[in-house]
């Protein structure tokens, strides 16, 4: 019975650790496993390229399909991942869509992109699961070891921050970490940290540009401009920071402010002037989508008691293409 006993506990020890080193979905190794890969491996090469990789819009696909379709794929991605020849590689799932890979040897960048080239086409070719037919694309970030980092962390970082910078150029591409994208990074972060704040301390102005009609040669109406004098970061370009303000939401409250801001110039000159001006305002995406954008509007109308001819909206032409329906 010890025997026995004893030969079950080894099966059972290695079952564990397989449980701990593997993806159970892939079979690839997981990310404890390719740490102590890393660990070994980078001291004895001084060419190791770590690359980073999420597939575009899984969650779509995901959600379309169920999560089931979506762990056939995941597997498939994983299976086409570990077949690329003619290069030496460690694959690993680091769990949901995101894989991670240690490209060896490779002295020069030329060698890292014909691979990655490589990855990206293996990948594109069409899936099929469950009968249903698809494609694929990734976006891939590239840190070299040691150039970019000498510990797992900091190269993993990196790698992450590239590739969200292969996701900003259109996607199903890979980008190389730059320092330049760090301090982009670091940007964003001081951007988001004060823009809490912002607009309880009074800290967005607008501007108002004038709107000409040529043939007239009379001024028809203003846009209203949102700038942003942050106390801790200077003036700051709407091109930073409204991109930001619609990640975090914070685009409702400041589009709200905008607007009733807005109304209240042109009623003003308007009754100054005796002039029937029309004031414009860029609305985004994000409060366009919001249930009660409507009610917002026409509280905000109310509230101020301007005439809803003196209200212009604007979208941009991005907008109407991607949600017509919503917008009419």
């Amino acid at each position: 019975g010890t025997y026995q006993d004893i030969t079950q506990k080894k099966e059972y020890e290695e079952k564990i650790k397989n449980y701990a080193y593997f993806d159970l979905l892939t079979g690839l190794p997981n990310r404890l496993s390719f740490l102590d890969k890393f660990n070994s491996i980078a001291n004895e090469n001084d060419h190791v390229a770590l690359i980073f990789m999420d597939l575009d819009n899984f969650k779509f696909i995901n959600d379309s399909y169920g999560h089931s379709f979506g762990d056939l794929l995941l597997k498939q991605v994983g299976k086409r991942l570990a077949e690329v020849k003619g290069y030496n590689y460690v694959v690993s799932r680091f769990g949901g869509d995101e894989y991670a890979i240690l490209l060896l040897d490779v002295s020069s960048n030329g060698k890292i992109e014909q691979y990655c080239k490589l990855l990206i086409d293996n990948i594109n070719q069409s899936y099929e699961i469950d009968e249903i037919q698809l494609h694929v694309s990734v976006s891939i970030g590239i840190s070299k070891y040691p150039d970019h980092g000498n510990c797992f962390e900091e190269l993993l970082k990196h790698a992450d921050i590239a590739m969200y910078k292969a996701k900003e150029l259109g996607k199903n591409t890979y980008a190389f970490y730059t320092q330049k994208m760090n301090d982009e990074v670091i940007e964003k972060i001081a951007i988001q940290n004060h823009m809490r704040g912002a607009l309880a301390n009074n800290e967005f102005v607008l501007h108002y540009q004038p709107q000409f009609d040529i043939k007239e040669k009379t001024i028809i109406g203003f846009e209203a401009l949102v700038r942003w004098n942050s106390p801790a970061l200077g003036m700051i370009s709407p091109l930073k920071f409204i991109g930001i303000a619609e990640e975090n939401r914070m685009i409702i409250p400041l589009g709200e402010w905008i607007l009733k801001r807005a109304c209240e110039f042109i009623k003003q000159i308007n009754k100054e002037y005796s002039c029937q001006y029309v004031v414009s305002v860029n609305i985004s995406m994000i409060q366009l989508l919001q249930e009660d954008f409507t009610e917002m509007v026409m509280s905000a109308l109310d509230e101020i008691d301007l005439e809803p001819r003196f209200l212009e909206l604007e979208l941009t032409e991005s907008i109407l293409m991607q949600s017509f329906d919503i917008v009419i």
